[in-house]
């Protein structure tokens, strides 16, 4: 980037790209603040240079959001996410997919600010175009219904969650197969719905899968008080194949980052559903390849 910006200038098209890729490389590294620096830098930059509604300009605000997001900063993420989607709105269209993932991560940020029903609302809206536009069984369109369900639930209203996590169960069990881990995060927030409307012996097959395939990790996702919370003894649910299970995953790896598998739009999205702190770093690594050209 040095060498860039000596043969050319600070602010040439090419040194811009450059410091857009080491931000990324910074963020796959885990150094978040750097990153953010970095990437708040570019962007003001590209708005100068680029005008702000460059598709380049743009990604490097989505950038900057991410970093924030790791960050834990979502009061900034927020207005800026808002900010991404209006300029993928505008540069792309309303109906492209980029968009539409962009709006998906809005409603992500609005529902960790406890503003639920204002994400309900975007998610609900997100769900429709995604449905349209990408099909109901693709990839990102259910996680935006399982993103609403979310919303559903924090609102209990856990009929309608209930019902919303069942459908997306089952259409990515028939899509992705039962074991993916994005199928038992399904089944996950499902049991979630069943827990909350007394619905215990409903919740417990699916609370026995979900544990024995992704360990004591998931265990604790049950209610951050853990399944103690629901009135229910661990010991109760794990068979004598766990411990087979367990050896075989560890903990640390309980529920492999997909990233890769969407755009990187959907990347505070996805990192949200896989829900690991610990797993930040690795996901910061995987969501960066989608978009080192940009």
């Amino acid at each position: 980037m040095k060498a860039r910006e000596e043969a050319l200038s600070a602010e040439h098209r090419s040194t811009l790209r450059s410091a857009y890729k080491v931000g990324i490389c910074l963020m796959l590294l885990g150094r978040y603040q750097e990153a953010e620096a970095l990437q708040r830098q570019t962007l003001e930059a590209r708005t100068r240079v680029l005008g702000p509604d460059h598709r380049s300009t743009v990604n490097s605000a989505c950038e900057l959001g991410i970093c924030l997001r790791f960050l834990d900063r979502y009061k900034e993420a927020e207005p800026l996410q808002r900010q991404t989607l209006e300029g993928y709105t505008r540069v792309l269209g309303p109906d492209h997919p980029d968009t539409l993932i962009s709006a998906q991560s809005l409603g992500l940020y609005l529902r960790r600010l406890n503003r639920y029903q204002e994400a309900e609302a975007l998610q609900r809206q997100t769900l429709e175009a995604m449905t349209r536009v990408l099909g109901p069984d693709h990839r990102t369109t259910l996680i935006s219904a399982s993103e609403l369900g979310l919303c559903l639930r924090f609102l209990d209203r856990h009929k309608e969650a209930e019902a919303l996590q069942r459908q997306t169960l089952e259409a990515r069990t028939r899509v992705l197969g039962p074991d993916d881990p994005l199928t038992l995060l399904s089944a996950e927030q499902l049991a979630l719905c069943l827990l909350q409307l007394d619905r215990s012996e409903e919740a417990m097959p699916l609370i026995r899968r979900v544990v024995q395939r992704t360990g004591f990790d998931s265990a604790a996702r049950f209610g951050r008080r853990g399944l103690a919370a629901w009135g229910l003894d661990r010991a109760s649910i794990l068979s004598p194949a766990f411990a087979v299970t367990w050896r075989t995953l560890r903990p640390g790896r309980c529920w492999p980052n997909l990233i890769t598998q969407v755009p990187g739009a959907a990347r505070p999205l996805l990192d949200e559903e896989v829900g690991s702190r610990s797993g930040r770093g690795e996901a910061a690594k995987r969501a960066g390849r989608r978009r080192m050209p940009g």
